[in-house]
């Protein structure tokens, strides 16, 4: 029931890692070299992250979140800090195990649901051991090579 089982976390004191950002004005091939559409150098730390006290990286270890893009493996950026709305992707403590789902609240009732069939949504009750652990504000997937594809 709770996939989030391998996560680490990585907060305060990150290192910065400048990224040199192509311009919007480069054509999709490139007819010269790649430096001259160039635009700022960007960090993804300062792109990403608007609390970095509060402001974790959490390795996603189960599927129950596939088809929010959320794969086996990816990275997704908490922030503890964020106020969760109806709708989020959150990471959430329940009975003492971290788990990442929707946060569906109503009047009535707190749901939170997977984005994968395979998995069923857990209703929160009072008997339950609850909290939001922070709020998934950004993903990182990495690709995987399908081999060569021929587009025509």
């Amino acid at each position: 029931m709770f996939e989030l089982t391998k996560y680490q976390f990585y907060g305060k004191g990150m290192p910065i890692i400048p990224f040199k950002m192509i311009s919007d004005d480069a054509p999709v091939r490139f007819p010269s070299s790649p430096s001259d559409y160039y635009g700022d150098i960007v960090t993804l730390d300062r792109s990403l992250i608007k609390n970095p006290d509060f402001t974790y990286l959490v390795s996603m270890a189960g599927d129950s979140m596939l088809e929010a893009g959320i794969l086996p493996g990816s990275w997704m950026v908490v922030d503890r800090a964020a106020e969760p709305a109806n709708g989020s992707i959150i990471v959430a403590r329940i009975n003492g195990e971290l788990t990442v789902k929707y946060y569906n609240i109503t009047t009535e009732a707190c749901t939170l649901m997977p984005a994968n069939p395979k998995h069923e949504a857990i209703h929160i009750t009072k008997h339950i051991d609850f909290a939001v652990w922070g709020v998934v504000i950004h993903v990182i997937t990495a690709t995987k090579s399908v081999g060569f594809i021929r587009f025509i």
